[in-house]
């Protein structure tokens, strides 16, 4: 390891501007190329580690210490962009050759190893294979860092082009042209294969179900609620022996108040509630006094405004969780005192049919009376339309809304990241993973109803906020790997003859691996559906795996000897690293899976007696 330190200072001191000569960059880092890969002996598995990075670490350091280079340099200077951009992107395309040159002699180092051509048992060779996939991923993914890097390189030099020589273009209006990016997005969202012989065979009555579908959906409902609670509470104006009252306590802003305050579900229009009734008294009770004490004396009332609105502020933007507060003082602080003072510059007559509040004397508490009083019942009209008109509740459609994503999920994993199709050429091509945009979509929706859940009066006891947010810790951790196999399979779909049939040979331990990893999902999507206990043994995915890592080192094997007999087999080691990565992505789904599940046992419980009985 002292060898290994030196190295990396040498690199470091010596590492490559971004935009330096090439020649310096070979010259650098090809100073280890005369060790003999050959002539280091490995006795274990952990030792295999450090051999890679004997042999890839030099290059690394300064691969990435050009790349760190170009990052830290400031592309975009007093809004243009600096031209120096156009040199990067030689420098980086050299820089990733030598190091997928040395990329490839560190992957062929640990395999001419001899203990990958010993008889090992099962065990040992396991191994073996996951430090191969460790080492053989990292490598990768520093490739891949590269790439998306270039791919920003490319778009910043094509902007610098067009603001050197802008020209138009009308081509969003070609309408009929069809995005083939559209075209896969739409078929990766495909989950399920549309049986056509069914739609064939559907009843009327069920044909009407379903094009009644979207009054079940939640934003219809929600918006239905939101429209007959506003027509109600508005008709108040409209109907004479109503509008008087309507008129006189300031019905506008509980209508206001209403529509504003309404939420999907019912921990969302109780979420700010409590802060909206309080920083509304608090605004109203300040202008009031600041009104009676320094009124007619505009410059003591702006000044004593200014002081209000700095504590205010000061709660908008450092008040995560509530930050709502702030803005509801200031907000009833200048309705009230902004509204009296304009009535009183207006000269407006006071009326005893009408009830100007004062008229050109304005009654402040009774202004900032009628103010309260109108959120109040705003407030109050709200909630009651959404506990009684298709109520929704927040911890309801979270525990529906994580199943269901969980079922997605599984069946996303099911289908395989692996799976194979044939392209326009009829050649394979890998698909990746479908539905997770739609995933993430789901996700979202479910962070803002985690934050709503607590608020909704539970007899239980105090939701249980921690566990459901380590729950959905572990199904973004677990969606951050489904887009991580997908970026490695996006870099080059392709497969050649080889690779396919590779592919073939370990259909059957990758299916029964993608089954397992689907059981657990099912198991975790069911569980919190119907609120039934964990089973007590818990789905085991060990021997799946340890047979598809056993039959990928068969088929490395086979593949190596073929070319040490001077066969022709199409394929290098390099190009193993899709399996390797494969692997490691499925190892954190199921380490985040374990994690999720420990966390519903920890709600429901687990499988006994008491749950077998017929209550």
């Amino acid at each position: 390891m002292i060898e290994l330190e030196d190295n990396h200072e040498l690199s470091a001191k010596n590492s490559p501007e971004p935009c330096a000569n090439s020649n310096d960059d070979e010259n650098i880092i090809l100073d280890d190329s005369n060790i003999d890969i050959d002539s280091e002996i490995v006795e274990s598995s952990e030792e295999l580690i450090e051999l890679f990075l004997f042999h890839l670490a030099p290059s690394t350091k300064s691969f990435v210490f050009t790349m760190n280079e170009i990052l830290k340099d400031q592309t975009f200077k007093n809004g243009q962009i600096d031209p120096i951009v156009i040199q990067y992107v030689e420098s980086l395309k050299k820089a990733r050759e030598l190091y997928d040159d040395h990329q490839r002699k560190a992957i062929d180092s640990l395999y001419k190893q001899t203990i990958f051509q010993k008889n090992h048992n099962v065990e040992e060779k396991i191994n073996q294979e996951e430090v191969a996939a460790t080492c053989a991923n990292f490598a990768f993914s520093v490739t891949q860092i590269s790439s998306e890097l270039e791919i920003f390189i490319n778009a910043t030099t094509s902007l610098l082009h067009y603001n050197e020589s802008p020209t138009k273009s009308f081509n969003f209006l070609k309408i009929w042209k069809i995005n083939k990016e559209k075209i896969l997005d739409n078929e990766r969202n495909q989950l399920i294969d549309i049986d056509l012989q069914n739609l064939k065979n559907e009843t009327f009555s069920y044909k009407i179900w379903k094009l009644t579908k979207f009054t079940r959906g939640v934003d219809f409902q929600f918006g239905f609620r939101v429209g007959l609670g506003a027509f109600i509470l508005s008709s108040l104006a409209f109907l004479d022996s109503t509008r008087h009252i309507f008129n006189e306590w300031r019905g506008e802003w509980a209508l206001v108040t209403f529509c504003i305050i309404m939420n999907k579900s019912l921990g969302g229009t109780a979420m700010t509630i409590k802060w909206r009734f309080i920083g509304t008294f608090l605004g109203a009770f300040i202008a009031y006094m600041v009104w009676t004490l320094f009124y007619p004396h505009v410059i003591l009332m702006a000044i004593f405004g200014f002081i209000v609105s700095i504590p205010c502020f000061n709660i908008i933007l450092n008040w995560k969780s509530s930050n709502a507060f702030g803005r509801f003082i200031l907000l009833t602080y200048n309705l009230t005192v902004l509204y009296s003072y304009t009535m009183s510059i207006n000269n407006i007559p006071f009326n005893s049919d009408d009830d100007w509040e004062g008229g050109e004397n304005p009654i402040i508490w009774e202004i900032a009376f009628h103010r309260y009083l109108g959120v109040t019942t705003g407030v109050i009209w709200a909630l009651l339309i959404t506990l009684t008109l298709f109520p929704v509740s927040a911890r309801g459609r979270l525990k529906n809304g994580l199943s269901v994503l969980w079922l997605r999920m599984g069946i996303i994993w099911k289908r395989g990241a692996l799976k194979k199709s044939l392209d326009e050429y009829n050649h394979d091509r890998l698909e990746g993973l479908r539905g997770i945009n739609e995933c993430h979509i789901i996700m979202n929706e479910l962070r803002l109803l985690l934050k709503q859940a607590p608020m909704e009066i539970r007899l239980k006891g105090p939701f249980p906020i921690e566990s459901y947010n380590k729950l959905m810790d572990g199904t973004e951790g677990i969606l951050d790997a489904f887009e991580n196999i997908n970026s490695i399979v996006d870099f080059d779909t392709s497969l050649n003859p080889i690779e396919s049939i590779v592919l073939d040979n370990l259909f059957n331990e990758t299916n029964e691996l993608q089954n397992r990893v689907f059981l657990i999902f099912y198991m975790l999507a069911s569980a919190l559906k119907i609120g039934l206990p964990m089973a007590s043994d818990e789905t085991s995915t060990e021997i799946a795996m340890d047979k598809l890592l056993t039959k990928l080192s068969d088929v490395r094997r086979t593949v190596e000897s073929r070319r040490e007999i001077g066969q022709n087999t199409g394929i290098e080691n390099a190009d193993f690293v899709l399996f390797y990565s494969y692997c490691l992505v499925t190892n954190s789904i199921v380490y985040e899976l374990t994690k999720m599940m420990k966390e519903v046992v920890n709600l429901f419980g687990k499988l006994d007696e008491e749950t077998l009985e017929l209550k």
